[in-house]
């Protein structure tokens, strides 16, 4: 497959040793990018080398490599999506970097095309730059943007339609060792098709370097009007639908907790667009002073136009007020959204209160309603303490049990059936387990109630 030994990238070249000390970790790099590698690159091993290059007749699309000798100057290294690697394995990036002999401050800003769920890598950006001249007079630029962009990601069943992605320019270009290499990870689709119009048929492709970071600059504030709109348009429903709501309804009605989340999912999306564009900005910035130092060092050395830095210069700064408004305008969104936020808690807290007080009329009226009946039944318990002696004696009598009669000069002789000590034999001790079972049930009960309050007292922390 391969024609020659697969190199380490970055390492330490022999002629770069001078006597102060070197700021790059080139171990560090290779174990970053080491650590990732599994998210980074393609593990199929089904291609050795896969470049998605520039060509025209083809123009940008991926091609599979079997040579060391086939690594083109201009590649576009695509990703598919955010949870897949990138288009090139491990080897054929060693490979080309190694080949292009690209500077290791490449190498931080590789692991945000790293596979992952989650987008952890929107807050990370990246600006390296080298420029130098030779003794014989021959200009060396080295360049690494790492910039963020909005675009549809084409998913229909995500209820987010637009993802925010990162493209990485790399370009190295060595006058000396006629050396002109452009490398773009994952760029957008709007980057693609102006390299595809512009270049397509030109033999000077690139030409200057500030080419294609011209191109990368002016499609940077590509789809935002779009996601703006988009944003505006999801918040304006959420106005709507909290506008229409009655918090005096016993329903929950239109504004609930799940709008209430809707809202935090779209403070979450402003403030990451916000930041987005914040890094976008500083990059530009930083490019805008390169230039101008490259600008100074080519008219020091060689001849060169001025109109390529002021096309470039032009475009940071056309770029620069296009991010800068779209912050503008999404701060307004972000601010009426917090209104918004706020109206929705007020009317679930309205709601609340409403409900409570409900609860509490419907309380006080189930209160008035057991003291009336509890004074029906001490009513009803006071009749029958009344007539609870004059029913027992009657029921006593009732049993025959005692025989009464009257006798002359105004005696009463009562005689007493020998039975009546079965009545008392069963009635006594019933009566006496009737209290034990009643006063061992209170005991158990109270001592269950107190074991409860101390277990539910452990668990909230504190001591029994």
């Amino acid at each position: 497959m391969v024609s020659k030994k697969i190199p380490t990238w970055p390492c330490r070249k022999a002629g770069n040793t001078k006597s102060t000390v070197n700021l790059i970790d080139y171990e560090g790099v290779r174990t970053v990018i080491d650590g990732i590698s599994n998210k980074l690159f393609r593990q199929d091993g089904t291609v050795e080398l896969l470049i998605c290059r520039w060509s025209e007749k083809e123009k940008l699309r991926p091609t599979p490599i079997f040579s060391y000798d086939e690594l083109d100057s201009y590649l576009l290294i695509d990703q598919e999506h955010t949870k897949s690697s990138l288009d090139i394995t491990k080897d054929g990036l060693n490979l080309l970097l190694d080949r292009l002999d690209a500077f290791p401050h490449l190498g931080p800003a590789l692991p945000a095309f790293a596979a992952s769920d989650i987008p952890v890598h929107e807050g990370k950006t990246a600006f390296n730059a080298r420029c130098s001249i030779s003794t014989a007079g021959n200009p060396s630029f080295e360049l690494c943007i790492l910039l963020k962009y909005v675009e549809p990601n084409g998913n229909k069943s995500d209820p987010i339609p637009y993802s925010v992605r990162q493209e990485l320019l790399y370009q190295n270009l060595d006058a000396e060792r006629k050396l002109e290499a452009v490398v773009l990870f994952r760029a957008s689709t709007t980057l693609k098709r102006r390299i595809t119009d512009e270049f397509h048929g030109r033999s000077d492709y690139p030409g200057h370097w500030t080419n294609v970071p011209v191109l990368a600059v002016s499609t940077l504030s590509s789809h935002w009007a779009e996601y703006c709109k988009f944003l505006d348009e999801g918040i304006w429903k959420i106005d709507k639908s909290s506008t229409h709501t009655n918090p005096f309804l016993p329903s929950l009605g239109e504004a609930n907790f799940n709008t209430l989340q809707a809202t935090q999912k779209y403070h979450d999306l402003l403030t990451r667009a916000v930041h987005v564009l914040q890094n976008n900005i500083r990059v530009l910035s930083s490019l805008s002073r390169e230039s101008k130092k490259r600008k100074t060092l080519e008219n020091d050395m060689i001849s060169v136009s001025l109109e390529y830095y002021t096309v470039l210069d032009a475009a940071i700064e056309d770029a620069k007020e296009d991010l800068e408004a779209f912050i503008k305008h999404l701060e307004l969104i972000q601010a009426r959204l917090s209104r918004i936020t706020e109206g929705i808690r007020d009317s679930i807290a309205l709601r609340s209160s409403h409900h409570a007080a409900v609860e509490t009329q419907n309380m006080r009226a189930l209160t008035t309603q057991s003291i009336r009946e509890a004074r029906t039944v001490k009513a009803i318990a006071l009749v029958t303490l009344i007539y609870l002696p004059a029913t027992f004696v009657a029921t006593f009598l009732g049993m025959n049990t005692l025989e009464v009669k009257n006798q002359s000069r105004g005696r009463l002789n009562v005689a007493v059936d020998p039975e009546l000590w079965i009545y008392l034999a069963l009635t006594i001790p019933l009566t006496l387990c009737t209290l034990a079972a009643w006063w061992g049930w209170e005991w158990w009960s109270r001592r269950n109630q107190k074991e409860s309050v101390g277990v539910s007292w452990k668990a909230d922390g504190g001591e029994v």
